[in-house]
């Protein structure tokens, strides 16, 4: 049990300096942070890309959201059968790989509905390939005293991705009029 600390920067600031002390948990915290950045400005995306480029009424936008959905599952689920008890590294790059190659395909001009609900499931497996393995990175490597404190900071950090990821969300598509489309590509 440790008591409420008022200077919540403070302990965040701590708990960054011990991951820098270990390279892997270090990478792991940065990953996650750019993962939810990443998935948030997708999400954000999707939504404007279904309303201006597809042009689907807000119900059947939720179609779009599950198969980000499913796919998402299905990679969490790909990603433990293929780590068996151990954490699997290797699938972070595939699983950034398959994140990239589909935020390019769902960015492509005049993409069929099939084909781009096909691409986001895909993309969901590679945002679930690529996650499972830093959030176990996450849970496994601080010491037993400390996984409380590392596990509040990284989703500290990745709430400031996610407000970081609205922002530009709006600076892209206001600012720079940037289409939805182009915010995919740049997402990838």
């Amino acid at each position: 049990y440790k008591p409420l600390e008022w200077n919540f920067l403070g302990a965040i600031w701590r708990e960054c300096v011990y991951m820098r002390g270990d390279r892997d948990l270090w990478r792991a915290n940065l990953g996650n942070a750019l993962f939810f950045f990443i998935a948030a400005l997708v999400q954000m995306n999707l939504l404007l890309y279904a309303s201006h480029v597809l042009k689907v009424e807000p119900l059947e936008n939720s179609t779009l959201q599950a198969s980000l959905a499913i796919g998402i599952g299905l990679g969490s689920l790909l990603a433990g059968k293929l780590s068996h008890d151990h954490v699997e590294y290797g699938l972070v790059p595939v699983g950034a790989f398959l994140l990239a190659a589909m935020c390019a395909v769902v960015g492509w001009p005049g993409l069929p509905k099939p084909v781009f609900m096909a691409a986001l499931v895909l993309l969901g497996v590679g945002g679930g390939l690529f996650i499972v393995p830093l959030a176990a990175i996450l849970q496994h490597r601080p010491s037993p005293d400390r996984k409380g404190a590392v596990q509040g900071t990284a989703a500290w950090l990745s709430w400031v991705g996610i407000v970081a990821a609205a922002l530009l969300q709006k600076e892209l598509s206001l600012s720079l009029g940037w289409g939805p489309e182009a915010i995919f590509w740049f997402c990838g």
